[in-house]
Protein backbone atom coordinates (compact mmCIF):
# COMPACT_ATOMS: atom_id res chain seq x y z
CA UNK A 1 0.00 0.00 0.00
CA UNK A 2 1.29 3.47 -0.93
CA UNK A 3 2.16 5.94 1.81
CA UNK A 4 2.15 9.73 1.52
CA UNK A 5 5.14 12.00 1.95
CA UNK A 6 4.99 15.27 3.90
CA UNK A 7 3.93 17.36 0.91
CA UNK A 8 1.20 14.88 0.03
CA UNK A 9 -0.06 14.79 3.62
CA UNK A 10 -0.27 18.59 3.60
CA UNK A 11 -2.29 18.50 0.37
CA UNK A 12 -4.53 15.83 1.86
CA UNK A 13 -5.33 18.03 4.88
CA UNK A 14 -6.09 21.02 2.64
CA UNK A 15 -8.52 18.93 0.57
CA UNK A 16 -10.15 17.54 3.73
CA UNK A 17 -10.74 21.05 5.10
CA UNK A 18 -12.23 22.08 1.75
CA UNK A 19 -14.44 18.95 1.65
CA UNK A 20 -15.64 19.88 5.15
CA UNK A 21 -16.98 23.17 3.76
CA UNK A 22 -14.31 25.45 5.24
CA UNK A 23 -11.55 27.66 3.85
CA UNK A 24 -7.97 27.73 5.07
CA UNK A 25 -4.74 29.67 5.19
CA UNK A 26 -1.52 27.69 5.66
CA UNK A 27 0.51 28.96 8.61
CA UNK A 28 3.18 26.23 8.60
CA UNK A 29 4.12 23.76 5.85
CA UNK A 30 6.38 21.66 8.07
CA UNK A 31 5.22 19.18 10.69
CA UNK A 32 3.30 19.96 12.76
CA UNK A 33 1.20 21.60 10.07
CA UNK A 34 -0.71 24.69 11.14
CA UNK A 35 -3.78 26.22 9.48
CA UNK A 36 -6.15 29.08 10.01
CA UNK A 37 -9.61 27.69 9.24
CA UNK A 38 -12.58 29.94 8.62
CA UNK A 39 -15.94 30.40 6.88
CA UNK A 40 -17.03 33.53 5.03
CA UNK A 41 -15.75 36.60 6.91
CA UNK A 42 -15.55 34.94 10.30
CA UNK A 43 -12.28 35.10 12.26
CA UNK A 44 -12.06 31.33 12.41
CA UNK A 45 -9.62 29.28 14.48
CA UNK A 46 -6.15 27.72 14.26
CA UNK A 47 -5.52 23.99 13.93
CA UNK A 48 -2.14 22.39 14.66
CA UNK A 49 -1.86 18.90 13.10
CA UNK A 50 0.56 16.07 13.83
CA UNK A 51 -0.01 13.42 11.16
CA UNK A 52 1.66 10.22 9.96
CA UNK A 53 0.68 7.35 7.71
CA UNK A 54 -1.30 4.52 9.27
CA UNK A 55 0.20 1.21 8.11
CA UNK A 56 0.39 -2.40 9.16
CA UNK A 57 4.14 -2.62 9.72
CA UNK A 58 5.76 -5.03 12.12
CA UNK A 59 5.79 -7.96 9.69
CA UNK A 60 4.56 -11.36 10.86
CA UNK A 61 5.10 -10.38 14.50
CA UNK A 62 2.14 -7.99 14.32
CA UNK A 63 -1.45 -9.26 14.31
CA UNK A 64 -2.93 -9.28 10.80
CA UNK A 65 -5.77 -6.94 11.78
CA UNK A 66 -3.63 -4.46 13.75
CA UNK A 67 -2.47 -1.22 12.16
CA UNK A 68 -0.31 1.48 13.67
CA UNK A 69 0.66 5.12 13.47
CA UNK A 70 4.36 5.48 14.20
CA UNK A 71 5.29 8.83 15.78
CA UNK A 72 8.61 9.67 14.17
CA UNK A 73 10.53 12.85 13.43
CA UNK A 74 8.69 15.16 15.82
CA UNK A 75 7.38 14.85 19.39
CA UNK A 76 3.66 15.67 19.85
CA UNK A 77 2.89 18.66 22.05
CA UNK A 78 -0.16 20.82 22.67
CA UNK A 79 -0.05 24.41 21.47
CA UNK A 80 -1.97 26.73 23.78
CA UNK A 81 -4.75 28.61 22.00
CA UNK A 82 -4.87 26.17 19.09
CA UNK A 83 -6.78 22.97 18.36
CA UNK A 84 -4.03 20.34 18.37
CA UNK A 85 -4.77 17.08 16.54
CA UNK A 86 -2.88 13.77 16.47
CA UNK A 87 -3.78 11.86 13.31
CA UNK A 88 -2.95 8.90 11.13
CA UNK A 89 -4.00 8.49 7.49
CA UNK A 90 -4.74 5.17 5.85
CA UNK A 91 -4.46 5.57 2.10
CA UNK A 92 -6.17 2.29 1.25
CA UNK A 93 -9.34 2.96 3.23
CA UNK A 94 -9.18 6.73 2.70
CA UNK A 95 -9.79 7.60 6.35
CA UNK A 96 -8.18 9.49 9.21
CA UNK A 97 -7.65 7.87 12.59
CA UNK A 98 -7.46 10.36 15.45
CA UNK A 99 -6.06 9.83 18.92
CA UNK A 100 -6.37 11.82 22.13
CA UNK A 101 -3.44 14.26 21.99
CA UNK A 102 -3.56 14.60 25.78
CA UNK A 103 -2.49 10.97 26.17
CA UNK A 104 0.51 11.29 23.85
CA UNK A 105 2.07 14.66 24.67
CA UNK A 106 5.84 14.33 24.78
CA UNK A 107 5.64 10.65 23.82
CA UNK A 108 9.17 9.52 23.04
CA UNK A 109 10.71 6.08 22.82
CA UNK A 110 12.86 4.17 20.39
CA UNK A 111 9.85 3.52 18.16
CA UNK A 112 6.67 5.10 19.55
CA UNK A 113 3.48 3.93 17.86
CA UNK A 114 -0.27 3.85 18.44
CA UNK A 115 -2.42 0.93 17.33
CA UNK A 116 -5.88 0.64 15.83
CA UNK A 117 -7.85 -2.34 14.50
CA UNK A 118 -8.46 -2.69 10.77
CA UNK A 119 -12.18 -3.22 11.39
CA UNK A 120 -12.47 0.41 12.56
CA UNK A 121 -10.73 1.66 9.41
CA UNK A 122 -13.10 -0.40 7.28
CA UNK A 123 -16.19 0.71 9.23
CA UNK A 124 -15.30 4.40 8.83
CA UNK A 125 -14.65 3.90 5.13
CA UNK A 126 -18.15 2.48 4.72
CA UNK A 127 -20.13 4.48 7.28
CA UNK A 128 -18.17 7.78 7.67
CA UNK A 129 -17.34 7.38 11.40
CA UNK A 130 -16.08 4.69 13.75
CA UNK A 131 -15.31 4.78 17.46
CA UNK A 132 -12.64 2.39 18.73
CA UNK A 133 -11.78 1.80 22.40
CA UNK A 134 -8.07 1.04 22.74
CA UNK A 135 -6.70 -1.39 25.35
CA UNK A 136 -5.54 1.52 27.56
CA UNK A 137 -9.03 3.03 27.69
CA UNK A 138 -8.33 5.71 25.07
CA UNK A 139 -11.04 6.39 22.52
CA UNK A 140 -9.78 6.57 18.92
CA UNK A 141 -12.00 8.24 16.32
CA UNK A 142 -11.85 7.17 12.67
CA UNK A 143 -13.56 9.30 10.02
CA UNK A 144 -13.72 10.20 6.35
CA UNK A 145 -12.08 13.44 5.12
CA UNK A 146 -15.33 15.38 4.69
CA UNK A 147 -15.78 15.24 8.48
CA UNK A 148 -12.32 16.64 9.27
CA UNK A 149 -13.43 20.01 10.66
CA UNK A 150 -16.43 18.46 12.43
CA UNK A 151 -13.98 16.18 14.23
CA UNK A 152 -11.55 19.03 14.99
CA UNK A 153 -14.23 21.22 16.55
CA UNK A 154 -15.48 18.41 18.76
CA UNK A 155 -12.29 16.43 19.45
CA UNK A 156 -12.21 16.91 23.26
CA UNK A 157 -15.76 15.59 23.66
CA UNK A 158 -15.26 12.75 21.17
CA UNK A 159 -12.23 11.42 23.06
CA UNK A 160 -13.86 11.47 26.50
CA UNK A 161 -13.93 8.02 28.06
CA UNK A 162 -15.94 6.28 30.75
CA UNK A 163 -19.71 6.44 30.79
CA UNK A 164 -20.02 8.18 27.42
CA UNK A 165 -18.40 5.38 25.42
CA UNK A 166 -21.76 3.72 24.69
CA UNK A 167 -23.26 7.01 23.53
CA UNK A 168 -20.34 7.76 21.23
CA UNK A 169 -20.62 4.38 19.54
CA UNK A 170 -23.85 5.67 17.99
CA UNK A 171 -21.48 7.28 15.47
CA UNK A 172 -20.65 3.75 14.28
CA UNK A 173 -24.20 3.44 12.90
CA UNK A 174 -24.74 6.72 11.02
CA UNK A 175 -26.40 4.91 8.12
CA UNK A 176 -29.19 3.65 10.41
CA UNK A 177 -29.10 6.21 13.21
CA UNK A 178 -32.50 7.77 13.94
CA UNK A 179 -33.44 10.95 15.76
CA UNK A 180 -35.14 8.82 18.41
CA UNK A 181 -31.84 7.08 19.19
CA UNK A 182 -30.01 10.41 19.30
CA UNK A 183 -32.58 11.76 21.76
CA UNK A 184 -31.54 9.07 24.27
CA UNK A 185 -28.08 10.65 24.69
CA UNK A 186 -28.10 12.14 28.17
CA UNK A 187 -25.57 14.95 27.77
CA UNK A 188 -26.78 17.99 25.79
CA UNK A 189 -23.39 18.75 24.24
CA UNK A 190 -22.76 15.18 23.10
CA UNK A 191 -26.32 14.90 21.79
CA UNK A 192 -25.77 18.08 19.75
CA UNK A 193 -22.46 16.78 18.34
CA UNK A 194 -23.94 13.44 17.29
CA UNK A 195 -27.00 15.16 15.81
CA UNK A 196 -24.91 17.57 13.70
CA UNK A 197 -22.67 14.80 12.38
CA UNK A 198 -25.70 12.62 11.63
CA UNK A 199 -27.43 15.41 9.67
CA UNK A 200 -24.30 16.06 7.63
CA UNK A 201 -23.94 12.35 6.89
CA UNK A 202 -27.56 12.10 5.73
CA UNK A 203 -27.19 15.13 3.45
CA UNK A 204 -24.00 13.82 1.85
CA UNK A 205 -25.33 10.29 1.56
CA UNK A 206 -28.48 11.63 -0.13
CA UNK A 207 -26.32 13.64 -2.58
CA UNK A 208 -24.19 10.59 -3.42
CA UNK A 209 -27.28 8.45 -4.05
CA UNK A 210 -28.86 11.08 -6.31
CA UNK A 211 -25.65 11.58 -8.29
CA UNK A 212 -25.26 7.83 -8.60
CA UNK A 213 -28.82 7.44 -9.87
CA UNK A 214 -28.21 9.97 -12.63
CA UNK A 215 -24.71 8.78 -13.49
CA UNK A 216 -23.22 11.99 -12.02
CA UNK A 217 -24.99 14.01 -14.74
CA UNK A 218 -27.58 16.76 -14.54
CA UNK A 219 -31.08 15.26 -14.80
CA UNK A 220 -32.21 18.19 -16.96
CA UNK A 221 -29.38 18.72 -19.44
CA UNK A 222 -27.26 15.51 -18.94
CA UNK A 223 -24.09 17.56 -18.41
CA UNK A 224 -21.56 16.61 -15.71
Amino acid sequence: MATLNQKELLGLLLRAIDASGWKTIILSESKPFRFRVFQNDEKGFTICVYIWNCTHGGGKARAKDEYRVQLTGVVPNITIGELTLLLGWHEGYGVFVAFDINKHVGQVSQSPSIQVKESSLSDAHQHAFAIYLRHNGEIAVVFRPEFFVDYALNAPSLHMTGQIEEELTLLNTLDTLTDDKISTVSDTERRSIISKISRKYRAQDFRRRILGAYGHRCAMCTSN
